[in-house]
């Protein structure tokens, strides 16, 4: 059964199309979701969410006064392109965050793996840590900083778990 899109504008919504697929809105307080009010993964308006749940529930003592910078390389995305999703902080405070297409920018850190891997990430079913020993993922920068960083990155993922997404 098609899921019906709607548009969120303030307190009214307006029903689009029941084809099954959201399409982007032009306005900027807009978003697009389903009725079921998940976004679709990777899009502006996930990223939207999760730069908004991140800044509210994460302040610096979560996250160890931190400052780092980390970029998710994915492959194999559904719709064959490569993607990325950066973070960075800076003395523990939410600085970007940014999902692309093509080659990613410059971070500290680079966790390259499977899209599939990562949304199991994104779903909470899979933790960072048990993907990197597993060999599901392959990080770039140093180690001993990342060991250290690891609480954070898994206060990220449980944050980002939270997301009603479409994957």
């Amino acid at each position: 059964m098609p899921s019906v899109a709607a548009v969120e504008m303030s307190d009214q919504k307006s029903i689009l199309s029941c084809t099954g697929c959201l399409c982007l809105a032009n306005a900027t307080t807009e978003r697009m979701v389903n009725m079921e009010g998940s976004l679709k993964y990777l899009s502006p308006e996930w990223r939207n969410e999760v730069h908004e749940r991140l800044s509210t529930q994460l302040d610096p003592e979560k996250m160890n006064y931190a400052t780092t910078s980390l970029v998710s390389v994915y492959s194999n995305c559904p719709d064959g392109k490569d993607r990325y999703f950066l973070v960075n902080c800076a003395n523990g405070v939410l600085g970007d965050v940014i999902v692309g297409e093509g080659e990613p920018p410059e971070a500290e850190f680079s966790i390259a793996g499977d899209y599939d891997v990562f949304a199991k990430m994104s779903r909470g079913e899979l933790g960072a840590q048990a993907a990197l020993m597993s060999g599901k993922l392959k990080i770039k920068g140093n180690m001993v900083k990342a060991l250290k960083l690891s609480s954070v990155a898994d206060r990220f993922n449980r944050i980002i778990a939270t997301v009603p997404t479409e994957f």
